[in-house]
């Protein structure tokens, strides 16, 4: 059985490989932030990101790990590459897209902290707990979003398998 990416699964891929990332070690904040021209500054205060005439600056909670404060650099850096501020729906409340543009974020960062296409290429202990620690320490996040990230990517792989079963 294949495994059919998301449209936002291929858009991380092309984005990663276009400024050069093709492995684990490789995905860092610094390196990424410089290559897209965004400052990072550390704050006591929550994980945000700022933008002042097409600059951007994110700034990440110093309080938190830095497996926490890659999380939120991801979910910041949607806000940034993925989503625009002009939004004209006169359907959806300010609330309403905002909760959304968070779920949003939240999706995105799961997806590039731990890259479907990175993802596919290890080779996972069978036992649940054993995979998560393993995503974990790879790909520097908590073991609690590696465990929400393989059971996305085990979501989407039954639900493929089952699509093809049961047509």
């Amino acid at each position: 059985m294949r495994y059919i990416n998301s449209h936002l699964e291929d858009w991380i891929e092309s984005f990663l490989s276009n400024i050069g990332i093709n492995e684990s070690y490789q995905l860092d904040k610094y390196k990424i932030a410089n290559d897209l021209d965004i400052w990072i500054f550390y704050v006591n205060d929550t994980s945000h990101y700022v933008e002042i005439n097409n600059l951007y600056t994110i700034f990440l909670n110093k309080n938190l790990s830095k497996e926490e404060q890659w999380q939120d650099f991801a979910h910041e850096l949607c806000h940034i590459v993925r989503q625009s501020s002009q939004f004209s729906n006169f359907y959806l409340t300010k609330t309403l897209w905002n909760i959304y543009q968070e779920k949003q974020a939240n999706y995105f960062a799961y997806h590039f902290c731990v890259p479907t296409f990175m993802l596919m290429d290890l080779d996972l202990p069978k036992e649940h707990e054993l995979a998560v620690l393993k995503i974990s320490n790879i790909f520097n996040v908590t073991p609690e979003f590696a465990n929400h990230r393989l059971n996305l990517y085990y979501q989407k792989t039954f639900s493929q398998t089952r699509s093809v079963l049961y047509g």
